[in-house]
C-alpha cells in the first residue's frame, strides 16, 4: 500500500492565467517588468514565480543520478559531502596542529596553502602531515610552484585522497607570466595526469580567481569551463586517453550569496562539463 497522499487535493487547481490576473489587479496598472523581473547581471530575466510547466522544456530535469549529464551528480549513494577547512603554511608544526584541531572539530578535508617559493623537504612534509590519516581525511595542496617534487613526497603515502591543483593556465590569465613556459608547463601538466596516484587528482580548474575578480556567474563558468577543454585539448594530443585524464581534473568554484543562482551554477557546470568530456569522446 503506498503512503504517498496529495495534499490540498479539496482546492482547485489554479492557472497560469489566473495568477496572472491576480497579480495584474494588485500592480494597479505599475509596469509588470519593472516591479516584478529581476534582470540579472548575466543578461536574462528571472520571473517572479515559476511552475511544474516551466520545466517541461528541460530534458535533463529528471535524469537519475549517476546518468548523464549527472546534473544530479555522479554517485547514487549521496554526495558524501566533504568538510574542508583551509590552512595557509608558514610554519609546517604550527599548520599542523591547526589541521589537527580542525580534523578533532569535524573537518574531514584539508587544503593546505603552501609558500610558493619553497621547496619543501621530506622532514617538513613529515611535520605539516603527522598524525593524519591519509585514508579518511582528503588532502589539497595549493600555492606552490614546485609540483613534481610535491607530487613525488606525496606518491609514497599510502591510500591519499586530494588534489594538487596545478592550473599554469589559470596563472598565466591572472598574472601574465606562466610557472616556466607554455611548453614545459603543458608537458607537467602531462606527467603529473600520467602519475599513478588513484584518488588523486592533479589537475585544477580554479574558477574562484575570476569570482573574486569581479566576474559574473556566466563570466566565470565561460573561463573555467574553456581553461578545462583547453586541458583536454593538450592532453589528448598525448597518449593519455580521455578517461584517463578526467579523473585527474578538478574544479575549485567560487560560492557567492546570491543563493539559487549559485545552485543552478552548480547544476550548469555539471551538465556543461559533461557536454564537453562527451564531446572529447568519454564514455562515462
Amino acid at each position: 500500500m503506498s503512503n504517498n497522499k496529495k495534499l490540498f487535493e479539496e482546492f482547485p487547481a489554479v492557472t497560469t492565467e489566473q495568477w496572472e490576473a491576480v497579480i495584474q489587479k494588485d500592480l494597479k496598472g505599475a509596469d509588470y517588468n519593472k516591479k516584478l523581473v529581476w534582470k540579472t547581471a548575466e543578461g536574462f530575466s528571472v520571473r517572479p514565480y515559476y511552475r511544474a510547466e516551466d520545466l517541461n522544456s528541460i530534458t535533463w530535469n529528471n535524469v537519475e543520478p549517476n546518468q548523464f549529464p549527472y546534473v544530479r551528480g555522479n554517485k547514487t549513494k549521496g554526495n558524501e559531502w566533504l568538510i574542508c577547512q583551509d590552512i595557509n603554511v608558514k610554519d609546517c608544526k604550527a599548520a599542523n596542529e591547526k589541521a589537527l584541531d580542525a580534523i578533532k572539530r569535524g573537518a574531514n578535508a584539508i587544503t593546505f596553502r603552501l609558500e610558493y617559493d619553497k621547496l619543501y623537504t621530506d622532514l617538513e612534509l613529515s611535520a605539516l602531515l603527522n598524525g593524519i590519516n591519509a585514508k579518511e581525511v582528503e588532502l589539497s595542496f595549493y600555492n606552490n610552484k614546485y609540483h613534481l617534487p610535491l607530487l613525488e613526497q606525496l606518491s609514497r603515502i599510502p591510500d591519499l585522497r586530494g588534489s594538487l591543483n596545478y592550473d599554469p593556465l589559470t596563472r598565466y590569465i591572472r598574472r601574465g607570466t606562466w610557472f616556466i613556459s607554455e611548453t614545459t608547463d603543458m608537458e607537467l601538466a602531462y606527467i603529473l595526469t600520467k602519475a599513478e596516484m588513484p584518488g588523486f587528482q592533479t589537475i585544477g580548474i580554479n574558477s574562484h580567481v575570476f569570482t573574486n575578480a569581479g566576474a559574473t556567474i556566466v563570466q566565470e563558468m565561460a573561463f573555467a569551463l574553456s581553461i578545462g577543454a583547453e586541458y583536454l585539448d593538450k592532453l589528448t594530443d598525448t597518449d593519455l586517453s580521455i578517461d584517463e585524464i578526467l579523473p585527474k581534473m578538478r574544479f575549485n568554484v567560487a560560492v557567492g550569496q546570491n543563493y539559487f543562482m549559485e545552485m543552478a551554477k552548480m547544476r550548469a557546470y555539471r551538465v556543461l562539463w559533461a557536454n564537453i568530456a562527451k564531446a572529447y569522446g568519454a564514455k562515462e
